[in-house]
């Protein structure tokens, strides 16, 4: 336990526990879960509701990332030495997707939205019972269009760049089982049966 600003109990959580307990316990995709968890970790209620990670550096602009320093940042169970670990600042979070395992599970690591390369591994989050209290104590609505109907369309937009660029086949693509499918363009398995379908819809109208 740390002292300071930061003073208390805290019961940590990893990303993938916590996206999914949303999932498990509320019955809603784990597209959803994240989005959900995107809108309360971009304007947090409360100060509780913050994450410590390792920051990756990838080909698009991140915000200077402060090196992690004890008593400032909040508690973590990282060895505080790490290279890169850090506090994640809220604006971070618009621009991050999942990072989806091949069994279709999620990980700890989140990836850069537009570049799709690593930019947080192992994700931890201060303290559970305050994200649980934000996350269930009410809908997290967004008055603009969410991360899961976007993820789908840039995951649609790649597989038809490849049909396009003739570096897979309608076949293949078709042939492709769900978890190879979402371990190579990322999302759960229904983003990805819903981005194939989509993807090859266009593409066959662009043959018409």
């Amino acid at each position: 336990m740390q002292s300071g600003n930061w003073s208390g109990t805290f019961a940590h959580w990893w990303l993938a526990d916590a996206l999914k307990w949303r999932a498990d316990e509320f019955s809603v995709s784990l597209d959803k879960a994240f989005a959900e968890l995107r809108v309360l970790m971009t304007a947090p209620s409360d100060r509780r509701l913050v994450a410590t990670a390792i920051a990756c550096e990838h080909a698009c602009r991140m915000p200077d990332i402060r090196h992690y320093e004890a008593f400032r940042d909040p508690p973590t169970t990282h060895k505080k030495s790490t290279f890169a670990l850090a506090t994640m600042p809220a604006v971070v979070w618009a621009d991050l997707l999942p990072t989806i395992d091949a069994a279709g599970q999620p990980t700890s690591d989140l990836k850069c939205a537009s570049c799709r390369l690593p930019a947080w591994l192992r994700v931890e989050f201060l303290d559970r019972y305050a994200l649980v209290k934000a996350w269930s104590g009410k809908p997290v609505r967004s008055t603009r269009r969410g991360p899961l109907p976007v993820l789908q369309d840039s995951m649609a937009a790649r597989m038809l760049d490849e049909l396009c660029d003739a570096k897979t086949t309608e076949d293949e693509l078709e042939g492709m089982k769900l978890a190879a499918l979402s371990a190579t363009y990322g999302g759960s398995n229904n983003t990805a049966k819903a981005a194939r379908t989509q993807a090859l819809a266009e593409f066959r109208s662009k043959k018409l």
